[in-house]
Formats: C-alpha cells, sequence, structure tokens
C-alpha cells in the first residue's frame, strides 16, 4: 500500500473528510486530494503532522512507498539549491550596495541590481512554496516589482521619462499576462502558442516603439525582425507538419496543471 492508499484509508477511519483535513494541517483540499492519488507529495514537515493527527510513526506511514522515500530526498536537494540561490541573491545584492555607496557616497546603479534580486528571489520562492497556479501567482509578484524596478532606473538615469518608462512596461507586462493566461486557459499548441507569441510581439514592440519616438519606419521594422519572422514560419510549419509528434504538447499539458 502506497502513502497516498494509507492517507486515505486513515483519513476514513477517522471520519475526516479532505476538507476537514485540509483545514487541519492549513493546506487547500486539492493539495489532500494530489496526495492521495499520488499526483504530489507531502514534505516531512506535512508528514510528521499526518503522523500526528493519525497516531501512526513515520516509518509505518512511509514503509513500502519507495516513490515517497524517493520524493523526499529530491526535496531536499532542492531545498538546498533554493537556500543556495537565495543566499546568493541576497549577498549580491549586499556586495553591490556596498560597492555602489564605497564608490559613489550613494546608492544608485546597485538599487537596480537589488530590485533584479528581488524578482528573481520572488519567482523562486513562488515555485518553492506553491503547489497549484505557480506561474500566475509568480507573475503577480513580478508584476508589482516591474514598477519598483522602472522607479529605480528612471532615479539612476534621470533623463529618463517616468512616465514613459511606466507605459512601456505596462504594455509588455500586459503582454506577458495575455501568454500567460493562454498558456494556462486555452487549450492551444505548443507550436501555435509559441507562433502567438511571436505575432503579438511584433504588435507590442511595434506599440513601444511609437510610444518612445515620433514616428516608426514600416521596412526599417521588418528588417529588424526578419530573424523572428523566419522563426515564426518555421514554428508555423512544426505545428502543421507536427513534427515532434506531438512530445511538446504532451509536455505543456502537464505544466498547465500547475
Amino acid at each position: 500500500m502506497n502513502l497516498g492508499e494509507k492517507l486515505k484509508e486513515k483519513r476514513q477511519e477517522y471520519h475526516f473528510t479532505q476538507q476537514e483535513l485540509a483545514d487541519r494541517m492549513h493546506v487547500s483540499r486539492q493539495t489532500i486530494s494530489n496526495w492521495e492519488v499520488g499526483r504530489s507529495y507531502p514534505d516531512i514537515e506535512s508528514l510528521i503532522q499526518l503522523s500526528e493527527i493519525f497516531s501512526i510513526s513515520l516509518d509505518a506511514l512511509l514503509k513500502g512507498d519507495k516513490k515517497m522515500v524517493s520524493s523526499l530526498k529530491r526535496k531536499n536537494i532542492r531545498e538546498v539549491l533554493y537556500m543556495v540561490f537565495m543566499s546568493t541573491l541576497t549577498v549580491s545584492g549586499l556586495i553591490c550596495l556596498g560597492i555602489d555607496f564605497i564608490y559613489n557616497q550613494a546608492f544608485t546603479w546597485s538599487l537596480i541590481v537589488v530590485v533584479g534580486c528581488m524578482i528573481a528571489g520572488a519567482i523562486l520562492s513562488t515555485w518553492r512554496y506553491t503547489e497549484t497556479e505557480r506561474l500566475i501567482k509568480a507573475g503577480a509578484s513580478v508584476t508589482i516589482l516591474v514598477a519598483l524596478l522602472m522607479v529605480v532606473i528612471q532615479r539612476y538615469n534621470q533623463e529618463l521619462d517616468l512616465k514613459q518608462l511606466l507605459t512601456v512596461a505596462a504594455v509588455w507586462v500586459g503582454y506577458s499576462w495575455v501568454l500567460v493566461l493562454m498558456w494556462r486557459f486555452t487549450s492551444i499548441g505548443f507550436w501555435w502558442l509559441a507562433v502567438l507569441a511571436l505575432f503579438l510581439s511584433f504588435g507590442v514592440e511595434g506599440l513601444s516603439i511609437i510610444l518612445t519616438k515620433s514616428a516608426i519606419d514600416p521596412m526599417e521594422f521588418i528588417l529588424h525582425n526578419i530573424v523572428e519572422v523566419l522563426a515564426m514560419v518555421g514554428m508555423i510549419a512544426c505545428g502543421m507538419l507536427k513534427i515532434d509528434g506531438g512530445r511538446m504538447d504532451k509536455l505543456l499539458s502537464v505544466y498547465r496543471k500547475v
């Protein structure tokens, strides 16, 4: 009997619904459901809670489930890597602040680096501590921090127009959200989604140029994006010919669930 089956058996033995057990453990009902069907596994803290709730030893809870033991090992490795990355980001930001202040007697370019580290940290933390809708949650935190990034960039180079910077950033953030929502809430295949992403990027880039310049030269714009146009033609061919045998679509469908 694997861990999921044991959890379901114990939950029913104690007459808990999935929601009642979720409330006791301060997780979502979907999380309990995922554990029971083997779609995901609890971390070590959750296992300890489960052993206390159901009065069962960790050894008895995990016995016979090799996949669960393997999952715990992978989680430990990911936890170490997460701590290393977060520590590196923190130390890098502090070093940049120190160097900047020593040479300029003020915080100038280093603030841009710090906000960049904050964005990377927000993405890593979202991926580490959430189990569902990771991309949407990470996107929400990044959206807020992008505005802060534009402010510190303008502070570093005061010749830049802050309103213009924020407007252009809003255009690109909006474009990113359109892609995220299409990825998450539609069934568009991988190659066609990539084609749409490139096609929409032309319009967003053109709008950005209009917002920062007085006019746009169509021929210059086409030549500047000739590589992207050729890439889009190649992606259309891949989508029509199913050159990958549908493997990318299957991979995309898996990530759409998280």
